[in-house]
C-alpha cells in the first residue's frame, strides 16, 4: 500500500516559547474586549506556530539551558570549536537570532554569540557578533561588538556605538585575525560586509581554536542558528556549510551540559519511546514517531517503507508512504493496523527511508504486543512478582503484571541525613512512592550504605538505630504502602560489617532490627539481606544468633545462567526452611542474561559471551524458572532488571521475548499456589498445577525431547501458548493431542491427568515456538570440536563437519584456540601453540553425511609444549566456567564460510587404568595419576573466595582413574575446619564433595547423569549418597559405592587435612560401559567452616552452587 504522509512539525522549543502563548492571560483579554480576542488568537497562534516550526534548512542550533559565571576566562564558554595553529584567519558565519529568547521573554543579562577565536596558551579569548552588556533586553536592540577575556582577564566588552544592523534577521558577521589585529565586519543577508570594528590583540596572540560559540552569565535562552562556517587560512580547520557533509569529527563540542547543540548531520532517524515502552496491547492498532534529521533532503518528496515480520520472519505489514516537502528535522508518525499483529509475540519493524529504490536510511526495532493486562492502579501485597530497579518503567510494569518493586536505598545518595537525624526522603523517594502508587507497585528493596565499624555494643546499637529510623520515618510518611524492607544486600560482595567474624555481627543487628521494627513500627515486615545465591552460612548465622524469627522473611539471590532453571531449588528451599520454619523465603534477585541483538562471534572476532542465552530462550526460561521456584516452595520471585543484558530489553526500540512470556504468566498466575506435579521428578516432561485465586493452571513443558501429551479436552476451558495466544484444540474421539516443547503450555480448567505421553515423531506438528537450538540449521555444515585423548601424552581434538544439505561440499577447515576468551579469563595463551588440521584442513563432505577432521595441538617452542594436565597457560577456570576454548572456521569452494566458536569448554584430559588401587584412604597407590590442581581465587565462588584466608584456610585438589570396577576418585582437601552435622541428603550443606558424572556425552540430559555427594559425618562413617533420581536410579544411600574419609587435624607444624578415596561402581553411572571410552564430569567442594556452606569451588561447576547442567561439565578419556 501506499499513502501519502504530512509529516509532524518538530516539536524543538525552548521553554520561552512554550510561555508565549499563555492561556490565562488569553482569558483575561477576552473578558475585556471582544475585538481583541481575534488579534490575541492571531498572535498566539503566529507564536505557536513559530515555536513549532520545523527547522527548512541547514544549520547549526544551539540552545543555552543554564549560563554560568563568565566574568573570567576560565569558564568554558558553550560552542563548538576546530584546532587552528596561530596563523592568520578570516572566519565567516550567518547568524540566525529570529527565534531566539529568554525565559522571560528576552535574551538575559549578559549574554552572547557569535564568532570565537582563542589563544589557549595565552588565555585570551575573544566572541566577536551579539552580545548583551547588561539586564535582560529584547534582541533586535543588542549590541555588536567583542566579548573579551584577555590574558586572564575579566569580561571586557567592546561595542559598536552605531550600527544598522537589522537584528531581527539573518546576519553576515565576519572576523579577520591579521598582523596581531582583529576586525569585525558585518551585514545583513544578501548586503555587502562593511567594517564595524577593529582591536590591536595583546603581543603574542596566536589562536589555537576558532569556532562559533552561545552562552550567557545566569539564564538560559536560544534556539540560535548558525548558518553556515567558512574558514580562509593555512591552518587546519575546515569549512562547513552545515548540509551534514562535512565530518563532524573535526568539531570539538563545549559544555554540552548547559548549552544544547544540534549538529546537521545527511539524514538520521529514529524510534521514539513513549510510556508503553514499544510494549503494545493486543487489540489496537500500533502508532510510534520516528524523529527525522538531516539538511541533504529539505523540500524533496521522500518514502517511507515499513516492514513488520513475525517471529517466524513472516512478513505481516508492508506499507509505503510518500513524505513530501521534507523537513530538515520532523516527527513522522508510522500506524500499524491491529488486525496485522493480532497475535501476542515479538515482531520486527524494518523502516527504510528513501527515494525511488534508493535507500536514504534504515533502522530496526522489535517491539511486543501482549494480551491486555487489568490494570487497577492498587497496590497487591499477596502477589509474588518482585522486579529490580525498574523504577523509570512503572507504567509498562504494571501492565506486566508486577506489584513489587525493589530498589536500593542509598543512603547518600538518596536520603541524605540532616543535623536532626531526620532523612531527605523527597530528593528520590518521594517519587518511587508517588509513581510506584499510581501503578499499583509496593516499593521495597535494601536500605544499603551503612556499615558497623566494629563488633562493639556501641557499633551494632549505632547500625540499629540508624536503619529503624529510616524505617520509623518511612513509615511515617508513607504509611500504609510501605510494607517491606531490606536490610543490606549480598553480604559477600557488600559487606556491612568487619570481617573477622564472618557474618556475626550482620546477624546479631538484623535480629535487633527486626525486633525494633516489630515494636516500633507496626505494619512493616523486616526481609533478610538478600545473600549471593544461597549462602547458608550466612543463614545459619542467623538463624544461630537470632532464632527463627530473626527476619520475617528470608531473601536469596538465584541466579544461575546459563543452566536449566528446574533444579536444585528444593534442596535450597528445604535447608532453609529447616532454620526459619515457617516463613516465607523470597528469591529477590534474580535473571538469565541474554545476547546483544546483533551478538554474531566469528572466527575473526570470537568475541563469546558464555553465560548469557539467546534472548529466545531467555524468554522460555523465564516462567520456567519461576513456577519451579513457586512449586518448590518459594513465595516470591523477582527478575533483575529492565534493560542490559539481564534486562526484557535490549534497548529502548528492542524488546525480548521475555517481556512477553512474563506477562502471560501474570495473567494466568497472579497469586500461584502449587498444588502438585503431574509427571514423575525423574521425568524431562514437567507438568505442574497451581491454584490461582478461582483458576486452577496446569503448565507443561519439556526439558529437550518433543512430546505429544494427550488430555480430555472436557477438562480445558482455555489453552494458551507461552505467549498467551489461545490455542485451538483438535478432538479426535473425545481426546485432544498437544505438541509440547521447551516452551511452557497453559491450560486453564481441572485437569485430572495427561492421558497418554509420547515422543514426537516426523508426522506430528512442531510445537511452538521453536528455541534456537531445535530449529534445523540453516548453515551447509554443522561443525562440533571434540577431544580426542589417546593416551596420557597425547591430546588432539577431531572436528565433525556434518553436511545439512544433499550436494556435496568441499574446502578447507582451520582451528584455532580462542585467544579472547583466553585472555578474559586471565588464562593467556602462549603465542607458540598451533593447531594443525590433517591434509592441511582439506575435506569433502558428501550429501547428508559427516566425517571426522583430526586436528593436533603443536607447539613451535619446545620449552612451552601444550600440557592439559598443567591447566596452568590458556585454560579458563572460574566458579561458573572451565575449560579451553576452541574456534574453528570452515571455508567451502563455493566462498560460503561457517564458523563455530565453543561456548562450553573441554578439559582434553585421560584417566589412566589402576587395577591395584585399594579403597583405604592411603593414596601411596596413587602416585602416578595426574593431579587436578586448585585452580586460583576465580573458581571459588564469592561467598568463599571474599572470606577466604590462604591455602591453610580451604585449597582441594583431585585425581580420577578408572579399574573394571568401577569409577576411582581421590581428593585431598586442606580446610582448617572440618565440620558435617549432616548425613545423606543434607551431605552438601557442609564440608563436601559432589562429582557429577554424565555417561551418555552424545546426548546430555538434565535427569540422567549422576550426582554423588560424599563427606565425612559426625559418627565418622563416610558416606555416599546419590543427590538426584535419575531415570533409572532413585536418589539414596549408595550401597555398594567404596569410601574412605581420613581427617589429620591442623596444628602449628601442618594444615588441616581432609583425605577422601572412592570407587563409584559402573553400575551405577549408567549408561556408561568401560568400553564407551569417555564420559563427562563435574566437581564441587563445598566449604562450611563450622557454620553451614559459605561457598564452593571445582572443576566444570555450573554457576549457583549445585550441579545440575551436564552441559557444562568436562571430559574425561579412559586410557590403558
Amino acid at each position: 500500500m501506499q499513502s501519502r504522509l504530512v509529516p509532524m512539525m518538530s516539536a524543538c522549543l525552548s521553554t520561552s516559547d512554550k510561555t508565549e502563548t499563555n492561556p490565562i492571560q488569553i482569558t483575561i483579554l477576552i473578558v475585556k474586549r471582544k475585538f481583541v480576542l481575534k488579534s490575541i488568537q492571531f498572535l498566539a497562534l503566529s507564536l505557536f506556530l513559530l515555536a513549532l516550526s520545523p527547522i527548512l534548512h541547514a544549520q547549526v542550533r544551539m540552545d543555552v539551558t543554564a549560563g554560568a559565571n563568565k566574568w573570567g576566562y576560565a569558564g568554558a564558554v558553550g560552542g563548538i570549536y576546530q584546532k587552528w595553529d596561530g596563523s592568520d584567519v578570516t572566519v565567516t558565519t550567518t547568524l540566525n537570532l529570529t527565534q531566539a529568547d529568554a525565559k522571560k521573554g528576552n535574551l538575559p543579562r549578559e549574554c552572547f554569540v557569535g564568532i570565537v577565536i582563542q589563544d589557549a596558551k595565552q588565555s585570551t579569548r575573544y566572541v566577536a557578533g551579539l552580545f548583551n552588556p547588561g539586564y535582560a533586553k529584547q534582541h533586535k536592540r543588542l549590541p555588536v561588538g567583542l566579548v573579551r577575556h584577555e590574558k586572564r582577564g575579566n569580561w571586557k566588552p567592546i561595542s559598536v556605538k552605531e550600527h544598522t544592523l537589522p537584528a531581527d534577521q539573518s546576519l553576515q558577521l565576519q572576523v579577520v585575525f591579521r598582523n596581531g589585529k582583529l576586525t569585525l565586519s558585518g551585514c545583513e543577508i544578501g548586503g555587502e560586509l562593511k567594517e564595524l570594528l577593529t582591536w590591536n590583540a595583546p603581543k603574542g596572540f596566536k589562536p589555537n581554536l576558532i569556532g562559533l560559540a552561545a552562552d550567557g552569565f545566569r539564564n538560559g535562552f536560544g534556539p540560535v542558528l548558525f548558518e553556515n562556517f567558512q574558514v580562509q587560512g593555512d591552518g587546519p580547520a575546515h569549512s562547513d556549510a552545515f548540509d551534514g557533509k562535512q565530518n563532524q569529527a573535526v568539531w570539538q563540542k563545549v559544555a554540552g551540559k548547559r548549552v544544547l547543540i544540534h549538529m546537521p548531520e545527511t539524514f538520521k532517524a529514529s524510534l521514539q519511546i513513549d510510556d508503553r515502552k514499544f510494549i503494545f496491547n493486543r487489540g489496537r492498532d500500533v502508532s510510534m514517531n520516528l524523529s527525522v534529521s538531516g539538511a541533504k533532503y529539505i523540500g524533496q518528496t521522500l518514502l517511507l517503507h515499513v516492514r513488520v515480520f513475525n517471529d517466524q520472519q513472516q512478513v505481516v505489514h508492508d506499507a509505503v508512504s510518500q513524505i513530501e516537502n521534507a523537513f530538515a528535522e520532523g516527527r513522522w508518525s508510522i500506524t500499524i493496523p491491529k488486525a496485522d499483529i493480532s497475535r501476542c509475540g515479538v515482531y520486527r519493524l524494518d523502516v527504510t527511508v528513501g527515494q525511488q529504490d534508493q535507500p536514504i536510511h534504515k533502522l530496526y526495532g522489535q517491539f511486543a504486543i501482549i494480551e491486555p493486562h487489568p490494570a487497577t492502579g492498587s497496590q497487591d501485597p499477596d502477589s509474588p512478582y518482585v522486579f529490580c530497579w525498574g523504577q523509570n518503567q512503572l507504567p509498562v510494569l504494571e501492565r506486566l503484571g508486577m506489584h513489587w518493586l525493589r530498589n536500593s536505598w542509598y543512603l547518600h545518595e538518596l536520603i541524605p541525613q540532616d543535623a536532626k537525624g531526620q532523612y531527605n526522603f523527597d530528593k528520590r523517594i518521594d517519587r518511587w512512592f508517588k509513581h510506584s502508587s499510581q501503578y499499583g507497585l509496593s516499593p521495597m528493596g535494601p536500605i544499603c550504605n551503612i556499615r558497623i565499624t566494629d563488633h562493639t555494643s556501641k557499633a551494632i546499637e549505632d547500625y540499629v538505630k540508624a536503619n529503624v529510623n529510616i524505617i520509623k520515618q518511612a513509615k511515617a510518611r508513607y504509611g500504609d504502602q510501605f510494607r517491606l524492607i531490606e536490610i543490606g544486600n549480598e553480604p559477600e560482595n557488600w559487606p556491612m560489617a568487619p570481617l573477622a567474624d564472618q557474618w556475626l555481627t550482620m546477624a546479631r543487628a538484623q535480629t535487633l532490627i527486626t525486633e525494633r521494627v516489630h515494636q516500633d513500627v507496626p505494619g512493616v515486615q523486616v526481609m533478610s539481606t538478600g545473600t549471593t545465591h544461597v549462602n547458608m552460612g550466612f543463614l545459619s548465622q542467623l538463624a544461630v544468633i537470632g532464632g527463627p524469627n530473626a527476619a520475617d522473611l528470608i531473601g536469596v539471590h538465584g541466579y544461575r545462567c546459563p543452566s536449566p532453571p528446574e533444579f536444585g531449588h528444593v534442596q535450597d528451599i528445604t535447608a532453609i526452611q529447616s532454620l526459619f520454619p515457617g516463613k516465607p523465603i523470597w528469591c529477590n534477585e534474580q535473571a538469565y542474561f541474554a545476547q546483544p541483538a546483533d551478538y554474531q562471534p566469528t572466527y575473526d572476532n570470537p568475541d563469546i559471551k558464555p553465560l548469557e542465552l539467546d534472548e529466545l530462550t531467555q524468554g522460555i526460561y523465564l516462567p520456567r524458572l519461576f513456577m519451579s521456584q513457586f512449586a518448590a516452595g518459594y513465595a516470591g520471585v523477582s527478575w533483575f532488571a529492565w534493560d542490559s543484558n539481564h534486562g526484557l530489553t535490549d534497548s529502548p526500540t528492542h524488546v525480548r521475548p521475555a517481556a512477553v512470556t512474563l506477562a502471560t504468566l501474570t495473567r494466568l498466575l497472579p497469586h500461584p499456589q502449587f498444588k502438585r506435579r503431574l509427571t514423575p521428578r525423574n521425568s524431562e516432561l514437567w507438568a505442574l498445577q497451581f491454584q490461582s485465586d478461582d483458576q486452577l493452571i496446569t503448565s507443561i513443558w519439556s526439558l529437550g525431547p518433543h512430546y505429544v501429551v494427550t488430555v480430555n479436552p472436557l477438562e480445558i476451558d482455555k489453552a494458551y501458548d507461552v505467549y498467551g495466544n489461545e490455542l485451538t484444540l483438535q478432538e479426535d474421539a473425545g481426546l485432544a493431542d498437544l505438541a509440547i516443547g521447551q516452551a511452557p503450555v497453559y491450560l486453564r480448567g481441572p485437569v485430572g491427568n495427561l492421558l497418554a505421553i509420547r515422543k514426537t515423531t516426523s508426522q506430528d506438528p512442531s510445537p511452538y515456538p521453536l528455541l534456537k537450538n531445535e530449529k534445523p540449521s540453516a548453515q551447509p555444515l554443522k561443525i562440533r570440536i571434540l577431544p580426542k585423548v589417546t593416551s596420557l601424552n597425547q591430546s588432539q581434538l577431531l572436528v565433525r563437519l556434518t553436511n545439512t544439505t544433499s550436494q556435496t561440499h568441499s574446502g578447507t577447515l582451520a582451528i584455532k584456540f580462542n585467544e579472547k576468551m583466553a585472555n578474559f579469563y586471565r588464562a593467556p595463551l602462549p603465542s607458540a601453540w598451533r593447531i594443525i588440521p590433517a591434509d592441511n584442513g582439506r575435506f569433502t563432505v558428501d550429501g547428508n553425511q559427516s566425517i571426522d577432521v583430526l586436528c593436533s595441538i603443536v607447539s613451535d617452542d619446545p620449552s612451552m609444549p601444550f600440557d592439559p594436565y598443567a591447566s596452568n597457560q590458556g585454560f579458563v577456570a572460574a566458579w561458573w566456567l572451565s575449560g579451553y576454548f576452541f574456534a574453528a572456521r570452515a571455508t567451502l569452494d563455493d566462498q560460503q564460510v561457517v564458523d563455530h566458536i565453543m561456548t562450553r569448554g573441554t578439559s582434553l584430559r585421560a584417566i589412566p587404568y589402576c587395577p591395584n588401587v585399594k579403597i583405604d584412604g592411603q593414596l601411596a597407590d596413587w602416585q602416578d595419576v595426574p593431579v587436578f590442581p586448585q585452580l586460583g581465587n576465580l573458581v571459588r565462588n564469592s561467598g568463599l573466595n571474599k572470606f577466604w584466608q590462604g591455602r591453610a584456610d580451604y585449597s582441594p585438589q583431585f585425581q580420577l582413574a578408572w579399574n573394571d570396577h568401577g569409577l576411582l576418585l581421590a581428593a585431598q582437601v586442606t580446610d582448617d575446619i572440618q565440620y558435617q552435622p549432616y548425613h545423606a541428603k543434607d551431605l552438601w550443606r557442609c564440608d563436601s564433595l559432589q562429582l557429577a558424572i554424565n555417561a551418555d556425552v552424545e546426548h546430555p540430559s538434565p535427569v540422567s547423569f549422576h550426582v554423588m555427594t560424599m563427606g565425612l559425618p559426625a559418627n565418622q562413617k563416610p558416606e555416599v549418597y546419590r543427590q538426584r533420581s535419575t531415570m533409572d536410579r532413585p536418589a539414596g544411600l549408595v550401597a555398594d559405592a567404596q569410601i574412605r574419609v581420613t581427617r589429620t587435624e591442623g596444628d602449628y607444624e601442618r594444615d588441616g587435612l581432609t583425605t577422601y578415596e572412592v570407587m563409584i561402581p559402573w553400575s551405577q553411572i549408567t549408561p556408561f560401559r568401560p568400553n564407551q571410552n569417555r564420559l563427562n564430569f563435574s566437581i564441587q567442594f563445598n566449604d562450611a567452616d563450622g557454620w553451614e556452606r559459605k561457598g564452593w569451588e571445582g572443576w566444570f561447576i555450573p554457576m549457583g552452587g549445585h550441579l545440575i547442567d551436564p552441559n557444562c561439565m568436562g571430559d574425561l578419556t579412559l586410557v590403558k
